[in-house]
């Protein structure tokens, strides 16, 4: 998208289901660490490659926090943005407080899961000066959650009501019962299918507990699927979702912004100061050396210490910040 109008760049990325969005810069290119790309869609559905999550989907064993930390890394350098999350989570404060009365034993899971939720969350990536790199999370829409204990189901409704999805329960008489008796906020959350496997269903997400037999029939149904590929997670009976992989990884989806022509205030210091290096160095070799190659050398280095010197005066009028250092 090409537009110098802000009401059109959030008009269109509020509502484009894209992966990456380009503004005012090409599609080409991406920078390892900053402009992370791929997982939604026909994309995958796990993180974006190049980006502060995918190392961990390396690994065979973690610890359940093992993804924070790295989204902490990056709020130690912009402050994240959470403005959006009390929106999505409005009806999870309702779910916690029913727990407590009737599921005492569940009620800090879900709390826990509240506190740790990412979705909504925009955090800045530091990257080429001039250019803006957003990491935005936001929640996968439809989770199917699948269990035949109503504990495994309570525990995957607050994964979904943490991030602000709607959740998708099979309608059955023990399902009804359990949906009869949650609270008003969070029942307007759940919708029951008759069929969830039926193509005009939407899914964006599965939470399953179950054994492994009935895992891997699911996982071939889904893959039988037309259509973007299903984020599925699945746990034994009685499994509690890890704090960072059910709420983030499988839950949200990764979306990057990518704009040239806006960019944070450290950037554009920075990027004043190296543009007058250019301007002197322009200026410097406009004047052609003198014709004898034996002057061409100390000509060249007479340039440069005049150039680091300018650097080196301004740096120390007014120093970068740490993270430019």
């Amino acid at each position: 998208m090409h537009t110098r109008i802000d009401e059109t760049i959030q008009r269109v990325t509020e509502r484009a289901h894209v992966g990456n969005c380009y503004i005012n810069r090409n599609i080409v290119g991406a920078v390892v660490g900053v402009q992370p790309f791929g997982g939604e869609g026909l994309s995958g559905t796990g993180p974006k490659a190049g980006g502060p999550l995918y190392l961990y989907r390396l690994l065979s064993q973690r610890r359940d926090d093992a993804l924070l930390p790295s989204l902490q890394a990056l709020d130690a350098v912009h402050a994240a943005d959470f403005s959006r999350r009390d929106t999505l989570q409005q009806a999870h404060p309702a779910l916690v407080a029913w727990m407590e009365a009737h599921q005492p034993t569940l009620a800090a899971q879900c709390r826990h899961l509240g506190e740790i939720s990412q979705a909504g969350s925009t955090r800045l990536l530091i990257g080429p000066t001039g250019e803006q790199n957003s990491y935005r999370l936001l929640p996968r829409e439809h989770i199917l959650c699948l269990a035949d204990q109503d504990t495994d189901l309570l525990i995957q409704l607050a994964a979904t009501t943490s991030i602000g999805a709607r959740a998708l329960w099979m309608e059955s008489p023990q399902n009804r019962r359990l949906f009869a008796v949650l609270p008003d906020p969070v029942s307007q959350r759940i919708t029951l299918l008759a069929d969830w496997t039926q193509a005009e269903v939407m899914l964006d997400a599965v939470l399953f507990h179950g054994d492994s037999d009935q895992l891997r029939n699911l996982a071939q149904t889904l893959a039988a699927r037309h259509g973007p590929l299903i984020a599925l997670k699945g746990y034994a009976r009685g499994g509690r979702p890890d704090s960072a992989g059910a709420a983030v990884n499988r839950t949200c989806y990764q979306r990057q912004y990518r704009s040239r022509g806006q960019c944070h205030p450290d950037d554009y210091r920075l990027s004043t100061r190296l543009a007058s290096v250019r301007r002197l160095c322009r200026l410097a070799l406009s004047f052609p050396p003198p014709p004898s190659a034996l002057w061409h050398l100390p000509y060249a280095l007479q340039t440069l210490q005049g150039v680091l010197a300018l650097l080196a005066a301004d740096m120390l009028a007014t120093p970068l910040p740490g993270a430019y250092q």
